[in-house]
C-alpha cells in the first residue's frame, strides 16, 4: 500500500501479504510515514468510506474522504 501527496511523491509505504483489505491497511501503513509529518487528509475510494475508519483518522487529526 502506498500513500503519496498530491503531486503523487511517496508519503507512507507498506508491504504486506496480499489478503487483507485496503482499509486494514490504512492504519499501519500511515504509521511508517516517510515524510516528517503525515497528511491532513487522505483520499479513497469507497471502499474506505467506514465510521470507524474516520473516528479513528480523526482522532489523529486525518480526515478521511470517501465517497459513500
Amino acid at each position: 500500500m502506498a500513500i503519496v501527496e498530491g503531486e503523487g511523491l511517496p508519503m507512507a509505504l507498506r508491504v504486506s501479504r496480499a489478503n487483507p483489505h485496503e482499509v486494514k491497511l490504512v492504519e499501519t501503513t500511515l504509521e511508517g510515514c516517510l515524510t516528517s509529518t503525515c497528511p491532513e487528509r487522505l483520499m479513497g475510494e469507497g471502499a474506505y468510506d467506514r465510521d470507524e475508519l474516520d473516528k479513528r483518522l480523526a482522532e489523529k487529526g486525518i480526515e478521511m474522504i470517501a465517497p459513500p
